[in-house]
């Protein structure tokens, strides 16, 4: 029996990955912002920060869980990526070019993180090679 091709899980790490440090760098441009700005305080920018290096870090565990060829990492890996379109779709109705683009790319990368996740490839990747009977 011919084992089932990577891509799917490669690509599952690929996203979790690229999103998780994505959402560092975001993190960090708000921190950066913050400084520059008169109008924020210390504080909401702080908690605004640590939630979003929260997120990324639990990103950061489903692709650690995904590199370990958890299947129980597939759940978690569909419900980051549904958010992901959602954030997507909210970015994708805002102001600007700019803004309407980098919705557009948002969206597309949760749009194929779901379809890959229920692609019964990635879960034959996922799920643990059954051990013989002894005997």
């Amino acid at each position: 029996m011919t084992p089932p091709p990577q891509w799917p899980l490669r690509l599952a790490i690929g996203i979790t990955a690229f999103e998780a440090l994505a959402l560092v760098a975001y993190a960090m441009a708000i921190g950066i912002a913050g400084r520059n700005s008169r109008g924020s305080t210390v504080t909401a920018t702080g908690v605004e920060i640590a939630i979003y290096l929260v997120f990324a870090a639990l990103i950061g565990l489903v692709c650690f869980g995904l590199l370990r060829r958890n299947s129980l990492a597939r759940t978690p890996y569909l419900i980051v990526e549904v958010f992901v379109g959602i954030v997507g779709w909210t970015v994708l109705s805002g102001d600007g070019a700019w803004t309407t683009a980098v919705g557009a790319v948002i969206l597309v990368l949760g749009a194929v993180g779901v379809v890959n996740s229920l692609l019964p490839g990635l879960m034959a990747l996922l799920e643990p090679d059954e051990e013989p009977p002894a005997g």
